[in-house]
């Protein structure tokens, strides 16, 4: 389930317009995206910690993290609205958020 919600999260930048922004749109929207999912990122580290310690808690924390998480997307989606109609910048920044900020190897094991 989080990693479905990652995904999903990290597929909604890749659908997030670029025309907005400075620069190589590209790189900034994933710079962006990164700087969303890094706290998310961090927080499945210390969420596997303590369920292999017997904390469940940990997994609504974490749920609660990722829903206050969205606002950040949200912004993004009204900072770059027109790459939704183009595939190759889509497919761009998905494969430059890869590269930038690879998901937790325990989010990656059903790849």
């Amino acid at each position: 389930m989080l990693k479905k919600r990652l995904t999903i999260w990290a597929a909604l930048i890749g659908a997030l317009g670029l025309a907005s922004c400075g620069g190589d749109p590209v790189e900034q929207a994933s710079k962006d995206a990164c700087a969303c999912l890094k706290p998310l990122y961090e927080k499945v580290d210390a969420v596997m910690g303590a369920m292999k310690k017997g904390d469940m808690s940990a997994l609504e924390s974490m749920r609660h993290d990722m829903e206050g998480n969205k606002v950040c997307f949200d912004k993004l989606k009204a900072k770059y609205p027109e790459i939704d109609k183009d595939k190759e910048l889509q497919q761009k920044v998905s494969a430059r958020i890869e590269e930038m900020c690879p998901a937790p190897k325990v989010l990656n094991m059903g790849r």
